[in-house]
């Protein structure tokens, strides 16, 4: 009877939290919600056990209710609008609301932000965040500014990068959370005034890009590597080499691998050596004082040094971290 009630109560919970949670709640509020049911019960098992008990658990509930209240509130705080799926919760930020001149929106999934945009006029056209002019990308993309170029894009946050899109591009992103699409496209406005010809494909991208064998590119940019659950398969040798297999002759895949939890910068290395590929590694420590700037680490890689010893690249590239023993991922 213990070990049937066990499994039974592992099946309810797993259903609760897998199914019922994402339709019913908004945002990750099952644990707040569990905690609160779960000092209730033990102050329901608690009342005839004498006031000492009672007292005791009265406080714990007490104790939860008021956590529970507290981080809802911190998670909603500022937050415009929240949806959540099988990828997890996406939440819309709005700051400055009293300073229309920095007032500025926030997409963040998880706890990971994707993107940023101030809704001024004269600022709402200023690529931002890891995505700045003197990011890698930003760099990449400038140094090809004299000539129409097509961009693909793996991840696609707010659109930042359409900024740097001009009359004659053709920026195409895929994205494999719905939710993110709608919200770039509801609360960000880089793709609606973007120059360059902007179209978003939902799925995995590295499936996408495997079906759409005909397509090259003049710049691959994969950037789904913030957050710290890895989408592994994006980053294996035989993903980068479907890469380079959608790029036409010159072409640069640029990759996004600023990470809190991972240091991905030796299985690039490794990827990059066994691949006799050339690389430009860019760390921009964002601008001091300019909240519209982050700090973001960029791997740059080619078949050959013509775009990477470009002058806006060449410049801020430096010396790729070795760390001995790194192995490049595989799909083995």
């Amino acid at each position: 009877q213990f070990y049937l009630a066990v499994s039974g109560g592992g099946v309810f919970g797993g259903a609760l939290v897998a199914l019922g949670a994402p339709a019913v709640l908004h945002g990750y509020f099952e644990v707040e919600i569990g905690l609160v049911l779960l000092a209730l019960a033990v102050l329901w098992r608690s009342w005839g056990q004498g006031r000492l008990w009672a007292g005791a658990a009265a406080l714990v509930l007490l104790g939860t209710a008021a956590t529970a209240v507290v981080r809802v509130n911190e998670a909603l705080g500022e937050v415009i609008a929240i949806n959540r799926n099988f990828y997890g919760v996406v939440r819309i930020r709005e700051y400055g609301r009293d300073d229309p001149a920095m007032k500025e929106r926030v997409l963040i999934h998880g706890r990971v932000m994707h993107g940023q945009q101030f809704m001024a006029p004269q600022h709402r056209h200023k690529p931002t965040s890891y995505y700045a002019e003197g990011s890698g990308v930003g760099r990449l993309l400038r140094a090809l500014a004299d000539r129409p170029i097509d961009v693909g894009a793996v991840g696609l946050g707010a659109g930042t990068i359409a900024t740097y899109g001009k009359a004659g591009d053709h920026y195409r992103f895929y994205e494999i959370d719905p939710n993110i699409v709608d919200a770039a496209h509801k609360y960000f406005s880089f793709i609606g005034d973007s120059a360059a010809t902007v179209d978003v494909a939902v799925g995995d991208g590295r499936l996408l890009l495997q079906q759409e064998d005909s397509r090259r590119f003049d710049v691959l940019v994969v950037d789904a590597f913030s957050g710290d659950s890895i989408p592994v398969h994006l980053l294996t040798r035989e993903a980068v080499m479907l890469y380079f297999d959608r790029l036409k002759p010159g072409g640069v895949v640029a990759l996004h691998v600023s990470n809190s939890h991972l240091d991905l910068r030796p299985v690039v290395g490794r990827i990059a050596a066994d691949l006799n590929l050339q690389v430009a590694y860019i760390a921009d420590g964002g601008v001091e004082g300019d909240v519209g700037t982050s700090a973001s680490d960029w791997i740059l890689l080619a078949r050959d040094r013509r775009v990477l010893d470009l002058e806006p690249i060449r410049q801020a590239t430096q010396p790729m971290p070795e760390r001995a023993g790194a192995r490049a991922w595989s799909d083995d």
